[in-house]
Parts: structure tokens; C-alpha cells; sequence
């Protein structure tokens, strides 16, 4: 390639190459002599660009270990942990301190949220499938005498298993928000 085309490249197509490209890119230019100077605007692209993958690639890894800090604790506390033994255990799986406290204040709310959004969904995917239910029997009704009727099995099928999903999330949430509400009440509420 002739110089002035490997400036075209750069110039052009140079926040699109990958950064090992970039470089061998600019030591080719540099070899040959060619002033680059131009090229230093492609070059904090390109360095903003991989910082923001970077960053974006550090969120990632933060969102999935929350939300697997999050999973244990919840099966942690339905099957009856103490909250100094879930922080102990979040503590050995690299969680900062105060991370873990925090999380652990955040349990009650996060936990009835969940139940809350699980009965929301539970009744909306009961509903699609009692509808497609609804549908095939009043088409199959309809269809006496050799009609034709619809089977909505999609309706029923996908709602089904969506309400059996939705009822296993609102009773484990249900249990650990009643775990979480015996725990809270004092020695005097009990008696």
C-alpha cells in the first residue's frame, strides 16, 4: 500500500480497527516516515473506545456478581440462614463489607418486591391461559355439527408454564419475606 493510502485507512477506517491493528498501523506509518500527527484524534478514539469497553466489560462482571450475591441469599435465607452467617459466607465470596451489610438491609424490600412482581405475573400468565382455555372451548362449542374450532395451545401452553414459574417465584418469596418478618419481631411480639 502506498503511503497516502495507509493515511486514508487511518483516517478513515481507524476507529473501527481493532487496537492491535491500530498499532501496527501507526508503526508502519512511523517506519515509512509519514507525519502522524494528524492521526492523534483517531488515536483518543480509539482509546476512549476501548476504555468504554473496558467499563462496559466491568459492569457486566458487577451486574452478574450482584446477581448471583442476590440468588444466595435468597436460597441462604429460605433455607433459614442468620443474616451474620449470610454476611460471612457474601464476605468469602470477595464482596466488599459494606457491600454485604447493604445487601443484606436491602433484603426485606427486595424480597417483598420480588413476591410482588411474581403475583403481578402470576395473575397476567394465568389470565393468557385462561383465555386460550376460554377460546378453544367456545370455538370447540361453536363447531357442532362438523365446524371448525381453534385450539389455542400456544395460550395455554406458554401460560401455563409461565403461571407454574411465577407461583414457584411468589411462594419462595412469600417464604423468605415470612422468614424475614419472624426474625425481625422482638422477644416482647412474641409473647
Amino acid at each position: 500500500m502506498s503511503n497516502e493510502e495507509l493515511v486514508h485507512l487511518a483516517d478513515c477506517e481507524g476507529q473501527q480497527l481493532t487496537p492491535e491493528a491500530w498499532t501496527v498501523l501507526q508503526e508502519e506509518l512511523q517506519k515509512r516516515g509519514v507525519n502522524t500527527n494528524l492521526l492523534e484524534t483517531t488515536t483518543n478514539t480509539q482509546l476512549s473506545q476501548e476504555q468504554l469497553q473496558q467499563r462496559q466489560a466491568q459492569a457486566s462482571v458487577d451486574n452478574n456478581f450482584l446477581a448471583s450475591s442476590w440468588e444466595y441469599v435468597f436460597n441462604a435465607k429460605k433455607t433459614g440462614a442468620s443474616n451474620e452467617n449470610i454476611q460471612k459466607a457474601l464476605l468469602e465470596r470477595g464482596m466488599e463489607p459494606n457491600q454485604a451489610a447493604q445487601l443484606l438491609r436491602a433484603l426485606p424490600n427486595q424480597a417483598l418486591l420480588l413476591a410482588k412482581a411474581a403475583n403481578s405475573s402470576l395473575q397476567k400468565d394465568g389470565l393468557i391461559c385462561g383465555l386460550g382455555l376460554a377460546v378453544s372451548l367456545f370455538t370447540y362449542l361453536s363447531a357442532t355439527n362438523g365446524g371448525t374450532y381453534v385450539v389455542a395451545w400456544g395460550a395455554v401452553v406458554f401460560g401455563g408454564i409461565r403461571f407454574l414459574q411465577a407461583w414457584n417465584q411468589k411462594t419462595k418469596f412469600q417464604k423468605i419475606v415470612a422468614i424475614i418478618e419472624k426474625e425481625q419481631k422482638s422477644p416482647k411480639d412474641i409473647l
